[in-house]
């Protein structure tokens, strides 16, 4: 691979070049990865904005159009989506979620209140997968805590929902510095 990329997002740089050589890189369903989060609002701004360089700096570096193989083209190119989707959470979401709040339904609708339960049906499936197929075959011992997964679901995803509009935020700093050819910072 020619060594550690010069790249912010050095992993999705790595991973696109193995991917543009033929190379396979395939999902370990009983990986346990543990890692180092911000804890401060400041420190997860900044990573996102990292994120979002990093992000571009590896569409850039290896195109998905020049991947060799279809599904790589694919799912590299999925990421030429991510800065409109914080587009629309920013200047699309807020403003119909407010809208709809005073009695305007004109973005946000019923319709889109059907994002709950379908969320609640995937993060309860996505659970009891986890518990039975990672584990349980790694021998790892997790309670089942009813009020504590119901306070995840709605409290976190609720701190989550308002934080993404953070994030997207600085997501979009993070375009306007790579494409306006600021320092990169880590």
């Amino acid at each position: 691979m020619g060594g550690w990329p010069d790249a912010i997002g050095e992993d999705i740089v790595l991973t696109w070049a193995l991917l543009g050589t033929r190379g396979i890189v395939q999902y370990e369903p009983v990986a346990l990865g543990f890692r180092h989060v911000p804890e401060r609002l400041g420190q997860l701004l900044s990573q996102r904005s990292r994120w979002a360089c990093g992000m571009l700096e590896g569409l850039r570096t290896h195109p998905p159009p020049r991947q060799p193989r279809v599904l790589a083209k694919f799912v590299a190119g999925i990421d030429y989506l991510v800065p409109f989707l914080d587009i629309g959470l920013i200047f699309f979401r807020v403003p119909g979620v407010i809208l709809f709040l005073f009695g305007y339904p004109l973005i946000f609708g019923w319709w889109s209140m059907l994002l709950l339960p379908i969320t609640l049906l995937i993060f309860g499936f996505l659970r009891r997968w986890q518990e039975r197929h990672v584990f349980r075959r790694l021998g790892v011992e997790v309670g089942k805590d009813v009020r504590g997964f119901a306070g995840y679901l709605v409290g976190y995803r609720v701190l989550t929902s308002a934080a993404s509009v953070l994030t997207s935020a600085a997501s979009l700093r993070g375009y306007a510095q790579y494409l306006g050819g600021a320092a990169r910072r880590w």
